[in-house]
């Protein structure tokens, strides 16, 4: 009952618990976005009862969450000249967590209103992101292809795991290397 929008999440959380339940990728279920979660929640099968399984899942979701908040702070910090934490906390947090709840009508919300709309969507983004940074304030070849080598990876991760918005990050930082 504390989910926001249970429809929308619902699915996030049954794949999560599609491995745990003994049902694996493209075998016997199509995965859409929360593959990672079940992942990592299948070797706690066997830990947690079923209720405790979700709220393990709902835990990874809100650390990832704050690490995707946090990177994007880092992001926006290290374009800043300065080395003040102060205004990219406040733009990033700000802008992050707007909501219209709780008494919006209809399913329309930000990207802080549901559970996997930052998890999923944004974590692999903020990674690239950190490390396309990076790769345009280091000065040496090695390491240059080093951080190409990782925006590749997570790059692939995340299209495995979410379409759309990753696609346009890992484009944007390979498009650095």
């Amino acid at each position: 009952s504390s989910i926001i929008d249970m429809y929308s999440s619902e699915y996030v959380l049954n794949e999560g618990l599609a491995m745990p339940a003994g049902n694996f990728p493209y075998v016997n279920f199509i995965p859409q976005y929360g593959t990672l979660f079940s992942i990592l929640a299948f070797p706690f099968r066997h830990v947690f009862k079923p209720d405790a399984l979700v709220t393990f899942i709902l835990i990874q979701h809100f650390v990832i969450c704050i690490l995707s908040i946090f990177f994007g702070v880092f992001i926006v910090r290290k374009t800043f000249e300065r080395s003040n934490w102060t205004i990219p906390i406040l733009l990033v947090v700000s802008l992050t967590c707007l909501t219209h709840l709780p008494n919006r009508k209809g399913f329309a919300g930000s990207i802080f209103d549901l559970i996997q709309e930052i998890p999923i969507r944004l974590f692999f983004g903020m990674i690239i992101g950190i490390l396309t940074v990076e790769m345009l304030q280091t000065d040496t070849l090695k390491k240059k292809k080093v951080l190409g080598l990782f925006i590749g990876i997570f790059s692939g991760l995340g299209l495995w795991i979410n379409q759309d918005f990753i696609f346009l990050a890992g484009l944007i930082g390979i498009g650095f290397t």
